[in-house]
């Protein structure tokens, strides 16, 4: 889901350098952002979220040199449904992969009044009722509905992310995957509460394309600091260590920033 052209998190191939190196022009409505809480309105017309995933067998693990993407098998396979909430139509999951920082303090994407989480899990999907697949819909309009988990490191491991951070050792090397034999499914990722905040923006990866409804979950999911230490031994493409790989948030501009809770 990125340019053929080489980018990364250094300082030389890192977020400042994308739009240049890769020729994009950005528009106006750039992710990550800074949620602050008072200025996100309650919108009583945001439905509350609709999704069914299957347990995944055979799903794909890989570490792609930027972070670690989970790819669901065969499409005929892949029953996952999204509907309702911000989103008229119905998307089903692409993949879904993860953004960490270089210590337990940051490494989360969107932040929250200014104060980032551990990490961001993103979940991908894409339209169903208006493209073909995946790659269509990655850079056209209602494209994607992505959904951020924030996870916040605590004393415990979290047991449905074991199910991936265990299998990290197998894949450290960049361009390196494993399957995962056993049944996987994403809802085991997701936090107690389902409010959340929701507003149209990018990809937070090159393209960077603005064709993203956002579905941020207001509570993170508990994680242990081992667990997110893990994905700190992955390597890129030049052999380094991934020790980061989040894109700073962007300027809001006049988007509205929506809330399904009060």
């Amino acid at each position: 889901m990125a340019s053929t052209a080489k980018w990364g998190y250094s300082k030389d191939n890192g977020p400042s350098t994308w739009a240049k190196n890769l020729c994009i022009k950005l528009g106006d409505s750039q992710s990550p952002i800074d949620i602050i809480q008072r200025q996100c309105g309650f919108d009583s017309n945001l439905k509350k979220l609709k999704f069914t995933y299957p347990s995944f067998e055979n799903a794909k693990l890989l570490n792609n040199g930027n972070t670690v993407l989970f790819s669901p098998p065969d499409n005929r396979d892949n029953t996952s449904s999204v509907n309702f909430g911000p989103v008229a139509n119905q998307y089903k999951l692409a993949q879904f992969h993860f953004h960490w920082g270089e210590n337990d303090d940051t490494g989360s994407e969107h932040t929250i009044d200014g104060e980032p989480y551990s990490g961001e899990l993103h979940l991908v999907h894409w339209n169903t009722d208006s493209y073909g697949s995946a790659k269509e819909a990655l850079t056209s309009k209602n494209g994607l509905v992505v959904f951020g988990i924030f996870m916040k490191v605590g004393q415990e491991d979290h047991s449905g992310l074991s199910n991936i951070t265990a299998k990290l050792p197998l894949i450290q090397k960049a361009g390196s995957s494993t399957i995962l034999k056993e049944p996987f499914n994403p809802s085991c990722l997701f936090p107690d509460s389902l409010e959340y905040w929701s507003y149209p923006g990018s990809l937070t990866t090159p393209p960077l394309s603005e064709s993203v409804t956002w579905v941020v979950f207001k509570k993170p999911i508990i994680v242990s600091s081992a667990q997110v230490a893990a994905f700190r031994e992955l390597e890129s493409d030049d052999g380094e260590k991934v020790c980061q790989n989040f894109r700073p948030t962007c300027p809001v501009n006049k988007r509205q920033v929506k809330a399904s809770f009060q």
